[in-house]
Formats: C-alpha cells, structure tokens, sequence
C-alpha cells in the first residue's frame, strides 16, 4: 500500500495483515495456473507498491509475489514471474529498492514516480504474456476513466486486476459534506444577504473513481450507512464489468470482498477483483475465505488460551464428563448462508440449457457470495443434494468437471 509516511504506519494493521494474507493466497495458486497453462512467463505489477515491508517486518505485496516468483524459479521452471513495482513516495521508493535488492536480477524491476508515468514501459511488458495487476492506493486515487484501457484489456487478454476499493474514504467525504451542507443551511446567507457559494466539491473525486454521480442515489438523507456499501460495490464492479462494452453487456467478470477494521467488525474496505476467467473467481474467493477462517481460528484459539485455567487448578471433573467444546464460531456463524445455498444451487441448474459442472456451479456462488465459502463447502452441498435426490452427479465421484443433472432429467432418464 502507498500513502504518506505517517498515514502508511498509523493504518490499522488488521485490514492490511488480511488483506495481504488474501492476495497471497491468490497468488499462491494463481501463478501456477497461468505459468503452466500459457506455458510463458507470467507479470506481476504493484502499482502502489509502497515500502514492501512494513515497520513490524511483515511483507507487503511486492516481497509476498517476489518470494513466490523465486520459489518457481527454484523449481528449475523455464518460465518466470516478472515484478513490476512502482512507487511514488521517494522514501517508501528507497526503502522498496532496499528491500527487493537480494532477488537476482530481472526478477523485479522497482520504478519512482506515479504509476501512469510507467504505464506504458508496463503495457510493453504485458504484451504477449498473462498479468496480474495489483492497485492498493490509500485513498480514492482511481479514477475509472484512469485505468479504462487495462481494464477493456481483461476479456480479450489474459489479465487479472486486483483493486482495493476505500468504500470507508467514500463515506467519510459523504459525511464531511453532510456536515457542511447542515452548517451551511444554519447560516443560509452571508452579510450582504446573497446565498453562500459552495466551498469544495466534495463529490469531484468520487464521481471520477466510480464513473458517474449513480452512487448517490444510494445515499439516505445524504448519508451513507454501511447497510449500503455492498450495494455501492457492486454498482462499481458493474462499470468495471460494462467499460469498453459495445452492446452494454458485462465484458468481464468483477467482484469484491470486504476487509474489516477487526474481526467480526465494520468494513474499511474492499478487494476487488476483475477478471476475464472463472477459475480466477473461486480462487479469489477460496483465498479469502481461507484467509478469515483461518483469522477467526487464530482468535479462537488465543481466547481458549486465555480462558484455560492455570496450572495448579483442580477440576472437580475429569476430562470424559466434561461436555463436549464448541466448535469454531465462525463456522457457526457461516451455516445460515450454507442452508441457502441448496436452493440456489438446485435454482440454477433447473434454469440452464446445459448440464453444469461443480466448477460452474462453485464460480456461480463465488459470484453471489465471495470470500464466504470455499470448495469443500460447494461438495459437501452437492453430495447432501444428490443423496436427497435433488440432483444427480455424474459421475458420482466428485470433481470439478462432475456434472449435475436437475431432477427433472434425472427422472427421464430413468423411467
């Protein structure tokens, strides 16, 4: 992430830690996707790359994809992973070149200044190859208009864009002109008696990131709660989706998960990500999951250690007459969602001309409910639906390429 120096490390350090765990995830299973299905090398590219460390020692995104493209490396691969940083903060720029000095050489290329200063040296590089590109700004620094090419890219080239999204900036300039504009109605006129002129145009910036003035109309009495974030996400992933469309269809797959402040808590931002490819969508999604569960696990854990009693306590019962301890609650908090799926599962596959494979059906859901479910929760789903006889799998042993067949089919054909 890329920001001031003092607002980099006084950033809240659990949205950046999951955040980071996320993108890692991705990556992680990403590479080896389009490295071993293009067969060519592959570009990763950290437009806002800061620092790539943080003060408590934890990589950023430029050394978590650094990292991975030498484990391939290692592998004897004649293929690679190419690191495209840039960085406009001088002192975040030095320590960045610091920080990436040991990788050997043509395996990350670092860049000072703004990143369209370099867009172009990076398109040169794209070109011809599979990419992944990584914005993470610290504020509304977007604009849509801005980042129109790359994106009209993703569809007809192999390219995937990972976005962090300020929805929580977006609401505090909605709330500061909230402010003014209730001041402004107390004091309604100046000295002379004309109406007071306007101060700042609070909406110019939103406007440019999220591509027109639609989001205000999901404000409520001028305000914007965090009931409405999903649906102000979802509108920008339908720009993102729509640019460069001649007939006003989506061109591109988009979608976002929400980062909370903590755990359990309200959002301060989103991940988005834009891609042209289903299998990038349930990894995004499995990666984010993997990295929350995986988050809720580790608090868990931390308040059963703090909850176990010392050492020279004695139990009044042995371990056999204890009952039973709670699973994870977040795997409890996860099942009303789970108890839905089955219908849109069975909702979907009644609706299609063809017969859908789990794959199909894991990216449908990834779409509907990113980051809230990973695919051992899709087979599961589908084995209880099969032995309800909801659908048939075929064949029964599950796969991604299994097949479901809707009731009404499967009855056909064995009549």
């Amino acid at each position: 992430m890329s920001g001031n120096a003092e607002s980099f490390f006084e950033w809240e350090r659990f949205p950046s830690a999951l955040k980071h765990e996320i993108v890692s995830g991705y990556l992680t299973n990403a590479f080896p996707v389009l490295l071993q299905h293009f067969k060519k090398d592959v570009v990763y590219a950290d437009l806002f790359a800061g620092a790539g460390r943080y003060e408590d020692g934890r990589p950023g995104s430029p050394l978590i994809a650094a990292d991975l493209a030498l484990r391939w490396s290692a592998g004897g691969a004649s293929t690679r992973v190419r690191c495209f940083n840039v960085e406009a903060n001088p002192v975040f720029f030095n320590q960045l070149q610091t920080n990436t000095a040991a990788y050997p050489p043509g395996m990350v290329t670092n860049r000072p200044g703004r990143w369209e200063e370099h867009f172009g040296e990076l398109e040169r590089l794209m070109r011809g190859l599979p990419a992944i590109v990584f914005m993470d700004p610290f504020r509304l620094d977007v604009p849509l208009e801005a980042i129109a090419d790359l994106v009209q890219q993703i569809g007809t080239e192999a390219r995937d864009l990972i976005l962090m999204f300020n929805v929580h900036g977006l609401q505090r300039i909605v709330h500061a002109k909230a402010a003014e504009d209730l001041r402004r109605r107390d004091a309604s006129v100046d000295l002379d008696g004309s109406p007071t002129a306007p101060v700042s145009n609070y909406f110019q910036k939103p406007n440019a990131v999220l591509g027109g003035r639609w989001w205000q109309d999901l404000l409520l009495d001028g305000k914007l709660p965090e009931t409405r974030f999903a649906d102000v996400v979802e509108g920008y992933c339908d720009q993102l989706r729509r640019i460069g469309s001649k007939d006003g269809k989506a061109a591109r797959r988009a979608l976002g998960v929400p980062i909370p402040y903590k755990l359990g808590g309200s959002t301060s931002y989103y991940l988005v990500l834009v891609t042209r490819s289903p299998k990038a969508v349930v990894l995004f999604s499995d990666a984010a999951d993997e990295a929350i569960s995986e988050a809720w696990r580790r608090r868990e854990e931390e308040e059963r250690l703090e909850q176990r009693p010392p050492e020279a306590f004695v139990p009044l019962f042995s371990e056999d007459q204890l009952p039973p301890s709670l699973g994870s609650t977040y795997e409890l908090r996860r099942e009303p969602l789970l108890k839905e799926m089955p219908a849109e599962i069975v909702e979907y596959v009644e609706r299609l001309n063809w017969l859908p494979s789990l794959r199909e059906v894991h990216e449908m859901l990834a779409m509907r409910h990113c980051g809230l479910f990973r695919w051992t929760h899709v087979t599961r789903l589908a084995r209880e639906l099969h032995d309800a006889g909801e659908i048939e799998l075929v064949p029964k042993r599950i796969g991604p390429y299994t097949r479901l067949l809707p009731r009404s089919i499967s009855q056909k054909l064995h009549a």
